[in-house]
């Protein structure tokens, strides 16, 4: 493979790292600023138009209240409020399809084109599959948060809505692999085999080195899912 295609293929993986990282953080945003279940909806094509006017808010601040987090938490939350909370879910949906067809556009342009080879097929192939199934996964893990519960402490109530921290785990792990393998291939295609060559035994103590990194930041992330879940209030 030419270094001319190499650069341009390093540059579109490690461009949709980078974006899958954006919405790691824009996701954690949302969960901090509690507006994760603000759209109870989710549709691939009709979800990308918000609201415009008044009457259309109104309809979708409706349905919001027919939700537990609504009755159980907000229940003194104006329209305005919902809008707010509302902005940041649908940014970090739009954010999601924006990765998405980063990374399954050009793939496809670039399968075609016959500028992929059978090593960098078997990468892009899963990634491809990786990001759809990052996306259906969100709105899975989302449903769990929309149900009712009936609260264990007072009976008659229902506990506060949060969504699973298993399915929340499972949502970051795929992001995070999704996130470290892309940029692992960026890096590798970026790197001039030139360069590579004379130092290949340093090249690999350091990849191994790297591995454990990751491995270890991964654990860390993944294991405080569940309790971070647990403490905060919903998504």
């Amino acid at each position: 493979m030419s270094w001319g295609r190499r650069r341009i293929l390093g540059v579109w993986l490690a461009g949709c790292s980078v974006m899958v990282g954006g919405a790691v953080i824009i996701g954690g945003i949302t969960r901090l600023t509690e507006s994760g279940l603000s759209m109870t909806q989710w549709h691939l094509v009709k979800g990308m138009r918000p609201p415009r006017s008044e009457e259309e808010w109104e309809a979708e601040f409706e349905r919001y209240k027919q939700f537990p987090e609504f009755k159980v938490v907000h229940q003194d939350l104006s329209l305005e409020g919902y809008k707010r909370i509302f902005q940041w879910e649908y940014f970090h949906r739009m954010w999601g399809r924006a990765t998405g067809l980063a990374v399954l556009v050009p793939a496809a342009a670039f399968w075609a084109a016959g500028w992929l080879t059978p090593r960098l097929k078997k990468r892009a192939g899963p990634y491809s599959v990786l990001v759809v199934l990052q996306g259906l996964y969100g709105w899975y893990m989302v449903k769990s948060g929309l149900a009712s519960r009936p609260s264990r402490i007072q009976p008659g109530t229902d506990e506060v809505p949060r969504v699973s921290q298993y399915r929340l785990a499972g949502h970051l792990s795929l992001a995070l692999l999704l996130y470290s393998s892309m940029l692992y291939t960026a890096l590798g295609l970026l790197a001039p085999p030139a360069t590579i060559a004379p130092a290949v035994g340093k090249v690999n103590r350091l990849r191994h080195l790297v591995h454990g990194a990751t491995a270890t930041i991964f654990l860390t992330c993944i294991s405080g899912q569940p309790a971070t879940a647990i403490s905060t209030t919903h998504y």
